[in-house]
C-alpha cells in the first residue's frame, strides 16, 4: 500500500460510489475494485460495505479512513517542507485569478500557505486576454485555474488540472431549476447571461454557438459574478458559466449536453517552473484529493 492508495481511499469515502471515485481518479471500475480489495487484504479486514446504490465505510474502515486525513497533511509537510530544502519558492507570489474563480482560489491558497511558511500570496484579477500579458510582464507569476486552450505565449507554459463542462447556473423559481441537464434546444427563445466573448476563448466559442439562428437566444452580456447573480435572481434568467461550485442555494448548477468541457489549469512563465514545482506539484495534489470541493470538474490525472 502507497500514499496513492490512501488518497483513493479518500476519494472512494467522499463519492460513496465506485463509479464515481473510479471516474475521478481517471481509472476503470474493476480496476479501481481489484486496487480496493488487494488494500483490504494487505490490511486484514473490510473497509466498505458493498451497496446496491454505492458504498459505505464500516466501522473499521470509517476510523481508519478518518485517520488518513491527519496522515496525509503529515506527508503533505514533510514532502513540502523538504522541497522547501531543496529549492526556496520566493517570499511573496502573485497569484492570478479570474473573477469569476474568486471564490475557488484563495481557499487552495490558505491551504498552500500553510504547507509553505514564509510565502504570502497576493491576488491578482485578470481579464482574458490579459493573462498572458500579465505573466509576460512579471505582474503575476502564477494563474490558477486558468483555460489551458488558450493560446499562450512562447515563454510560458501550463499544467491542466480539471476537465470542466460549460453549464447553466439556473436561478430558484426558474422552470428549469434543480435539473440536472439541459439540452441548447431548451434555451430556444429563452434570455440567458453570459460573459462578453472578448473575455475568454471559451465564453468567444459560447458567443458564437449561442447566437446560432437555429437557437434564437437572446444573449445578456455581464461584466461580474455579482451583476450576473443579481440580475439572473431578479428575472429569472439562466448564467452561462463553468461548472463550479455554487456558494448560493437560490442557484442550481445544470450541465449542458452538447457543450464540450474545456481544461483548466495553472499557467507560468516556463523560466520559473524549477523554481515554482514545489508550489505547482502541491496545487495538482490538492486537487487530486479534495475533489468534491470542485464537483462536477473532474480531477485530471498525469495521463490525461
Amino acid at each position: 500500500m502507497n500514499i496513492q492508495h490512501l488518497k483513493m481511499l479518500k476519494i472512494l469515502d467522499r463519492c460513496q460510489s465506485i463509479s464515481k471515485a473510479a471516474t475521478c481518479l481517471y481509472l476503470s471500475q474493476s480496476a479501481l475494485t481489484r486496487q480496493l480489495l488487494m488494500i483490504e487484504k494487505e490490511l486484514g479486514f473490510s473497509l466498505f460495505y458493498r451497496l446496491h446504490d454505492g458504498v459505505k465505510a464500516t466501522p473499521s474502515g470509517r476510523y481508519f479512513i478518518d485517520q488518513l486525513e491527519d496522515v496525509l497533511d503529515r506527508y503533505d509537510r514533510a514532502v513540502a517542507g523538504a522541497r522547501q530544502r531543496s529549492v526556496t519558492l520566493p517570499a511573496q507570489l502573485r497569484i492570478g485569478i479570474y473573477s469569476y474563480l474568486i471564490h475557488v482560489v484563495p481557499q487552495v491558497c490558505m491551504a498552500a500557505q500553510r504547507q509553505f511558511q514564509g510565502v504570502s500570496f497576493d491576488y491578482v484579477v485578470c481579464r482574458l486576454p490579459e493573462t498572458n500579458q500579465a505573466l509576460t510582464q512579471n505582474k503575476i507569476d502564477i494563474q490558477l485555474l486558468a483555460d489551458c486552450s488558450e493560446p499562450l505565449s512562447s515563454n510560458l507554459d501550463c499544467i491542466p488540472l480539471f476537465h470542466c463542462p460549460n453549464c447553466c447556473k439556473i436561478p430558484q423559481g426558474h422552470p428549469f431549476y434543480g435539473k440536472e441537464k439541459l439540452r441548447l434546444s431548451d434555451l430556444s427563445h429563452k434570455q440567458v447571461l453570459t460573459l462578453p466573448p472578448d473575455r475568454t476563448q471559451n465564453a468567444a466559442r459560447l458567443d458564437q454557438i449561442l447566437r446560432s439562428p437555429e437557437l434564437d437566444i437572446e444573449v445578456i452580456y455581464f461584466e461580474t459574478p455579482e451583476q450576473a447573480e443579481a440580475i439572473s435572481l431578479a428575472r429569472k434568467i439562466p448564467i452561462m458559466t463553468l461548472a463550479l461550485p455554487s456558494e448560493k442555494d437560490c442557484f442550481s448548477v445544470t450541465q449542458l449536453e452538447e457543450l464540450s468541457a474545456i481544461k483548466l489549469g495553472m499557467i507560468f512563465r516556463q523560466n520559473d517552473r524549477e523554481e515554482l514545482k514545489p508550489l505547482l506539484d502541491y496545487f495538482q495534489d490538492y486537487f487530486m484529493r479534495h475533489p468534491n470541493d470542485f464537483l462536477p470538474m473532474r480531477p485530471l490525472t498525469s495521463s490525461s
